[in-house]
């Protein structure tokens, strides 16, 4: 299992920045409490198996990203969206 909080600091190792950029934000309204993927299910009911490592995907979604800058710049904006969090605190997501 990889926690949320160990993909951020694998992104950040992988771009060579600090730790200490990660900021931790209230749930959303609606938020899913646990995510599961499980690369045993895929293989059984899709025959599909992983080719390549975790670290290996981060890296090819970083260079992904790194390369369709003009796609994710046209969606900047969403960061902008006011949440009223579970705990009654105001937050753009």
């Amino acid at each position: 299992m990889i926690r949320v909080i160990d993909i951020a600091k694998i992104i950040l190792q992988e771009l060579g920045k600090a730790e200490d950029l990660i900021t931790c934000i209230g749930d959303r309204p609606g938020q899913v409490d646990i995510h599961h993927s499980s690369t045993e299910k895929a293989k059984k009911l899709l025959d599909i198996k992983p080719g390549r490592s975790f670290r290996q995907g981060i890296r090819e979604t970083i260079k992904w990203y790194t390369e369709n800058e003009d796609w994710w710049q046209e969606i900047e904006w969403m960061k902008q969206i006011r949440i009223l969090t579970k705990r009654g605190r105001i937050e753009n997501h």
